[in-house]
């Protein structure tokens, strides 16, 4: 396939007809558009856009709060900036190869969110906004974090799920299970285990595939694994506004 493709525009005003370079960034079948932003400093990108960003509070006593961020997404690192401009500012990133867990999550509606007044299953109860949520889990430092993500649309988490493993499918120590909830300092949400590092409650899915939601249940509630499939890649969607190019490569799967 072709790194990039050129358009022909005609201006309405003069009626000159002029040459645009497109770039687009291609990757097993996940393609889209590469903005001016992403070009900038930053190789093999796979994937961008805006998501809601939970504080990792990894001081304590540090308040918690949800801010909107600029994602991109690239073989090497998943970085966060304040926004997408030209002058955007780094405000963190996550090595792909420190990632182990990739699924949804609960925001709210346990001891977690409850100290800290964000009532709520998904997002959009109390202090957590709007969204769909999941979670990244990583380590750093001889040390697990959790990021807390929420998506616009049950399809854009869904892509980012999808993409995110594909990157990191051949890391080592991949989990074999997680906390869906919160850990409020002293149990989690999800199970009401005390202690932080006890074994996650919920099996992980396949690497390959996204959770399937329990049938009836809240959004981020994931069902057993007997019950979960490898779902059909999902269709090419609009991000920011911008066209998304098709491109015949297959999806990449864990062997």
């Amino acid at each position: 396939n072709p790194a990039g493709s050129h358009v022909l525009e005609t201006d309405a005003s003069s009626g000159c007809v002029t040459n645009r370079c497109c770039e687009w960034v291609f990757f097993s079948g996940m393609t889209g558009k590469d903005g001016k932003a992403e070009a900038k400093g930053v190789d093999g990108v796979v994937k961008t856009g805006f998501m809601t960003k939970r504080s990792q509070n990894k001081k304590r006593f540090t308040p918690i709060n949800y801010k909107q961020r600029w994602f991109v997404l690239t073989r090497q690192y998943l970085i966060y900036y304040d926004s997408d401009s030209e002058r955007r500012k780094e405000r963190g990133r996550i090595a792909v190869e420190s990632v182990h867990v990739v699924e949804t999550a609960q925001l709210g509606g346990g001891v977690a969110d409850a100290a800290a007044g964000e009532p709520g299953n998904a997002g959009g109860g109390g202090g957590v906004p709007p969204g769909l949520p999941f979670q990244v889990g990583y380590r750093e430092a001889g040390q697990e974090y959790t990021l807390y993500l929420l998506a616009a649309r049950d399809q854009d988490r869904a892509d980012w799920i999808q993409t995110i493993r594909a990157v990191c499918a051949e890391n080592p120590g991949l989990s074999g299970r997680y906390h869906s909830g919160l850990w409020s300092g002293k149990r989690w949400s999800c199970c009401r285990l005390s202690t932080r590092s006890a074994e996650g409650c919920d099996p992980c899915s396949l690497w390959s595939s996204r959770p399937s939601a329990v049938v009836g249940g809240p959004p981020g509630v994931v069902g057993p694994a007997s019950e979960r499939q490898i779902p059909n890649p999902p269709a090419p969607t609009e991000a920011n506004n911008n066209p998304v190019a098709v491109s015949q490569n297959r999806y990449i799967s864990a062997p």
